[in-house]
């Protein structure tokens, strides 16, 4: 997801390692937190992994679980945009 800000381009990607400090904060196992979720575990872990990312609704119900903002568990990268003059 890219977004521009005057002349920085913020791109923002979800993050598993993100995802799992967040659940240890909270002394969940992933075992745990996926039932919290109602998801099977193994899909946990591949989102922890970063193997896969989690839809839109799996981002909202991870927050709520966790009690986290939605915006935590995705990292931002900010770069000056690319002007080509051809």
């Amino acid at each position: 997801m890219k977004n521009v800000y005057g002349d920085i381009i913020v791109t923002a990607k979800f993050d598993g390692k993100l995802l799992k400090k967040y659940r240890e904060e909270t002394g969940l196992t992933q075992k745990q937190v996926a039932m919290l979720a109602q998801i099977d575990y193994q899909q946990w872990q591949r989102w922890e992994y970063g193997d896969s990312c989690p839809s839109a609704d799996n981002l909202m119900m991870i927050a709520s679980v966790l009690d986290i903002g939605l915006s935590t568990i995705f990292s931002y990268k900010e770069e000056a945009p690319t002007i080509c003059e051809c």
